[in-house]
């Protein structure tokens, strides 16, 4: 659920921006950035 919730935030910032591929992985490193426990897995 958790990791639901990050994918749903992160979309939401990448249609704030522009779709190209660049932008979307500096949107989700910055997500995995902001969520740690994520990486715990």
């Amino acid at each position: 659920k958790e990791f639901a919730d990050l994918t749903i935030l992160a979309a939401g910032k990448v249609i704030d921006r522009s779709l190209d591929k660049k932008a979307h992985r500096q949107i989700i490193d910055k997500v995995l950035e902001e969520a740690p426990t994520l990486k715990k897995g």
